[in-house]
């Protein structure tokens, strides 16, 4: 038996569309304000490491880095692709840290990335969970002003009684 669409259904087929799209940008909405502030730490650590690469190649003697079996310095453009493979924990292999100092840094790095996304994901998921409490606490027969106002009223009209 085949299913078939009917041309009556198609406004309620882009009605749930619509509305499934509407809930969608509401909660990313929610969501943009903690994603801006991890991507912003996420894009300073990218550029504090690149400049300790660039910096070290630049300024130290002998090569730091082995690129396609060359041992040589990084370029800054470079040093960013580098920078944000190695904090992703990508590490395709074609930059390869040769000193230990480098090394060290590289493995300072990979370790900055992991926290950073162990730590930015549990705060992604609190800020959503904190919200959700919010929206059920106010749908869940929160008071209003006027009631709360009106229920003070109350309880000193009686303290005012005894």
């Amino acid at each position: 038996m085949a299913v078939t669409a009917t041309p009556a259904a198609a406004p309620w087929v882009l009605v749930d569309a619509g509305l499934l799209f509407d809930e969608f940008f509401l909660r990313v909405r929610r969501l943009v304000i903690p994603a801006f502030a991890f991507l912003t730490f996420y894009s300073l650590l990218v550029i504090l490491f690149a400049s300790a690469y660039r910096l070290l190649s630049a300024y130290t003697s002998g090569p730091h880095f082995q690129i396609a079996g060359e041992p040589r310095g990084l370029s800054i453009s470079e040093s960013l692709y580098f920078s944000i493979v190695s904090i992703s924990t990508v590490g395709y292999g074609d930059i390869v840290p040769i000193s230990s100092c480098t090394r060290l840094l590289v493995s300072l790095e990979v370790m900055c990335g992991f926290m950073l996304l162990i730590f930015g994901v549990s705060e992604l998921l609190e800020y959503t969970r904190e919200h959700r409490r919010i929206r059920e606490h106010r749908a869940g027969g929160a008071e209003t002003k006027a009631e709360r106002g009106a229920r003070t009223a109350r309880s000193r009209r009686a303290r005012r009684a005894r």
